[in-house]
């Protein structure tokens, strides 16, 4: 912050007018006017959510990483213009199991009856909407 001080007054930050007079060695007065116009600058705040393994772009910058990131411009009238994104990531998982059958048995896996080896697949999504994958490598 620029800080205009004020000779025997302090110092000027808010918008207003301002007045000092000072007295010249010969006595006559020198008044200072000032007319004190604050302009704003500018904090944007956002947040973000999204799962493990995807991106989000956020001012032309991808970020997949849970954290806090900045950017900054200067507004028309010189000020800074802040922007901050508090991105959060939540987890999503896999889990692999195998599994072996003798001809002409069955598996029984997830609610299916498997006759056939090969890989299976089967998902869910968690409460904040990120992929759970099961994974079954059968022989």
């Amino acid at each position: 912050m620029r800080v205009l001080y004020i000779t025997g007054k302090g110092r000027a930050t808010l918008p207003d007018t301002y007045y000092d007079s000072l007295t010249s060695v010969h006595n006559c007065d020198s008044v200072y006017v000032l007319h004190l116009t604050v302009k704003p600058k500018y904090e944007n705040n956002h947040t973000a959510t999204i799962c493990d393994g995807q991106i989000y772009t956020w001012r032309g910058h991808d970020y997949a990483v849970q954290g806090n990131y900045y950017d900054s411009l200067n507004s028309t009238y010189g000020c800074d213009s802040v922007f901050i994104l508090q991105l959060f990531v939540n987890a999503s998982y896999e889990f692999t199991q195998t599994g072996t059958i003798c001809q002409g048995d069955a598996f029984n896996w997830r609610g299916h009856s498997l006759t056939v080896q090969g890989t299976f697949y089967d998902s869910l999504t968690t409460t904040h909407n990120c992929d759970s994958v099961y994974v079954l490598e059968l022989t």
